[in-house]
């Protein structure tokens, strides 16, 4: 089961400052009240016991994990680095289970990074978040519906029919 998640959106941040975004990240590692993983019963050892969703219980150990983009990827987002000179822009996608996609995101923000995400959950809600002065804002949407009314053959579908009679006469004067 799960809650399924989807979102784009992307971060920024320095060329100078990748080495130690990634030591950020993996410092989350060793804050265990943040993960959303677990097994029970506990054997004792917090990294074995928890750990963040799609993430290995010690990957803050692994070595190859070296740059933002290789820990978003492994977290689960799809990448699409465009380098910018002095900075480097990640364009991000998401699709999958609701995880700690979102611990991740905050750390980066709170570490300076230039963050922005539209999110759709799988019931139709919508949420955004943004960096703002090292902090993570969210926005949510609300959708509302209008009185019912009855169908007639007035409407968005007559509308479109005639914009599509109108193309076609174009084409075949």
């Amino acid at each position: 089961m799960g809650y399924y998640i989807d979102g784009y959106g992307s971060v920024e941040f320095d060329k100078a400052d990748e080495a130690r975004l990634v030591q950020v990240l993996k410092d989350l590692n060793h804050k265990h009240e943040l993960k959303t993983g677990g097994k029970f019963p506990k054997s004792g050892d917090p990294y074995e016991d928890s750990w963040f969703a799609w993430m290995p219980s010690k990957y803050h150990e692994d070595e190859s994990l070296d740059t933002v983009r290789s820990i978003m990827e492994m977290l689960g987002f799809e990448c699409r680095e465009i380098d910018n000179g002095d900075t480097i822009k990640l364009d991000m996608d998401y699709n999958s289970k609701a995880g700690s996609e979102h611990v991740f995101i905050r750390a980066l923000a709170e570490n300076g990074v230039n963050v922005f995400f539209s999110w759709t959950g799988e019931e139709g809600e919508r949420w955004n978040v943004r960096s703002a002065d090292n902090k993570l804002e969210t926005q949510s949407s609300y959708l509302t519906w209008s009185n019912w009314v009855p169908d007639t053959d007035e409407g968005p579908i007559a509308e479109w029919n005639e914009v599509l009679r109108r193309l076609a006469d174009e084409l075949t004067k």
